[in-house]
């Protein structure tokens, strides 16, 4: 095999569910020279084998022991033999012609740092919910990374390895050899750290593509975790930041603070948890009211969702349906 253009890397911890339909998503790529590397993260379930059993010498499988998603991810990229860095997650999928027209876009500017998409929803069984993410695709600055979070989902970037390169001196380095390019100590939100260190740091762009590349799979089981620590670890990579880079940070921080409570508000929804939705939209308008004027729409229908979610259950799933439609628009953000 020939040395890789691209470098696909997917962290892999009792995955063996989706499993199976990532890898083939990859490998069914119409982009020529790339390599899949998974990493597993000492899975106790069939994911091993699943990885196993696919005989491509385009698969490189590293193992490790539990050490966690964001280190996972850093090992895949220690290892990647490529000049761009894709990501994906093991729930999620790939369209065939995803990489392709990344390596197209990464090409045509080489100002762009991390390329990126659109992202349609499929749920637990692969089907498209006919929602996605529709981010910002051009002039993305500090506060679009702070606040609105681009890129949208790991799956949906290439990144080109010369950005990483750039943020060597601005990242922890593990005793392996291994630069923690996703902050390890991070157990959330290590993502919106990852391209808050790009934006800070270097002068490389984030720029999407309009084309929806990226299946995105809405798992109602991610949807239950602890919030609270969730936004913990969201404000403790804020205030690093915010230390290092106070001229950059300060200006946009309470507004991003708002935004993310509101995104916890979503995620509490989603969970069957009106009242701690609510208790979120709530804080969220407290802590910045701007982000009722710059939307309104999303914020006052966030707010009517949690409180219709007191509703009997039947009724609720009637309204909240159509409520999430009047969101987006076809389109969700976090």
């Amino acid at each position: 095999m020939k040395t890789p253009i691209v470098s696909v890397v997917m962290p892999v911890f009792n995955a063996q569910y989706y499993l199976s339909a990532a890898i083939e998503s990859v490998l069914q790529q119409t982009c020529e020279y790339f390599e899949l590397i998974c990493v597993d993260d000492g899975s106790t379930d069939d994911s091993l084998e699943i990885i196993r059993s696919f005989h491509d010498p385009r698969i490189r499988l590293v193992s490790e022991n539990q050490l966690g998603l964001a280190a996972a991810r850093n090992v895949g990229i220690h290892c990647a033999r490529g000049q761009f860095i894709a990501l994906i997650d093991p729930d999620d999928c790939y369209e065939p012609e995803k990489l392709l027209l990344h390596l197209k876009h990464l090409l045509s500017d080489p100002r762009i740092g991390v390329s990126y998409c659109p992202s349609l929803f499929i749920d637990q069984n692969g089907k498209k919910t006919g929602l996605g993410q529709y981010p910002r695709l051009h002039n993305v600055d500090i506060k679009q990374v702070m606040c609105r979070n681009p890129v949208g989902n790991c799956s949906a970037a290439v990144i080109r390895m010369a950005a990483l390169e750039s943020i060597q001196p601005f990242v922890a380095k593990h005793e392996s050899g291994r630069f923690c390019y996703f902050d390890e100590t991070l157990k959330q939100s290590e993502h919106n750290d990852f391209w808050m260190r790009i934006s800070l740091n270097t002068d490389w762009r984030f720029e999407g593509i309009s084309m929806p590349l990226t299946l995105y799979r809405v798992n109602q089981d991610g949807l239950s975790g602890d919030l609270e620590q969730n936004y913990s670890n969201w404000q403790s990579s804020m205030q690093r930041h915010l230390n290092s880079h106070p001229a950059q940070v300060k200006p946009w921080l309470s507004l991003a603070q708002a935004y993310q409570l509101r995104y916890l508000a979503r995620r509490a929804v989603k969970s069957g948890d009106p009242f701690k939705a609510i208790g979120y939209v709530m804080r969220a308008v407290a802590t910045n009211v701007r982000i009722v004027w710059e939307e309104p729409v999303k914020t006052l229908v966030t707010l009517a969702t949690a409180i219709l979610g007191l509703l009997p259950a039947p009724l609720y799933k009637q309204l909240e349906k159509a409520a999430i439609r009047l969101i987006s628009k076809r389109s969700l953000s976090v």
